[in-house]
């Protein structure tokens, strides 16, 4: 926390002496005042998806305006807020080619509340193989604009566990991926899913600096998550 509250102030601070000159801009005065506001309680740490966080987000902001920036598109102000969907563990069970799977084996990307899926349901099925690169090999499944059930061969289970981490925050999305660790085909299969979600709301701020031309333009970007 201590090194992303430090390259915060230098990001800023550096950013105003482009934008202005630098004895305008960074004096003792200035950056005690944005230390004090950044690291009071009421920040809450910048901690993501906090009334903190967005609080940081409107000081950057109007900073951002005080010095003069252009927002990334016209009409659209610096903060730019967007959604999450956080994610408990949810209640799975389920069955491939007759034999029941045991829970810890299925590990859903969906953010929907409820989810239950056999063959019949349309769900495009795909493999990965002991001779796939797991990581790499998920991320282009979860970029499908599609419905997806992944059996995954049960000699990369010590990975496939990890997912369980990066599925706890998702962007809202129609779409499911369902990663099952197993050896069978999956002619047949069912699967049921249900989950607690919650919708936060998080901010990005973006402030550009226009250079003379389209290819000498630069954009810094603050993060209040």
């Amino acid at each position: 926390m201590r090194k992303s509250f430090l390259y915060l102030l230098l990001s800023f601070t550096g950013l105003l002496s482009d934008a202005q000159s630098l004895e305008q801009v960074i004096t003792a005065t200035e950056v005690q005042n944005i230390v004090s506001i950044l690291s009071d309680d009421s920040m809450q740490g910048r901690k993501a998806f906090t009334e903190g966080a967005e609080k940081t987000a409107d000081f950057i902001s109007k900073k951002f305006e005080q010095t003069g920036l252009s927002t990334l598109k016209d009409g659209l102000g610096y903060k730019q807020t967007f959604t999450i969907i956080t994610t408990k563990p949810p209640s799975v069970s389920g069955s491939i080619d007759g034999a029941a799977l045991d829970s810890k084996n299925i590990i859903p990307f969906t953010t929907a509340r409820e989810l239950n899926i056999t063959e019949k349901s349309g769900y495009a099925k795909r493999y990965i193989t002991s001779r796939d690169e797991l990581r790499k090999t998920i991320g282009e499944y979860l970029k499908l604009k599609e419905n997806v059930l992944v059996l995954v061969d049960p000699s990369l289970a010590q990975t496939f566990y990890r997912l369980n981490s990066l599925r706890q925050q998702l962007f809202p999305s129609e779409k499911s991926v369902v990663f099952v660790l197993t050896s069978a085909p999956g002619n047949g299969f069912v699967i049921n899913i249900k989950q607690d979600i919650k919708e936060v709301q998080g901010s990005n701020v973006v402030g550009v600096i226009r250079g003379k031309s389209k290819k000498r333009r630069n954009s810094n970007f603050f993060s209040s998550l």
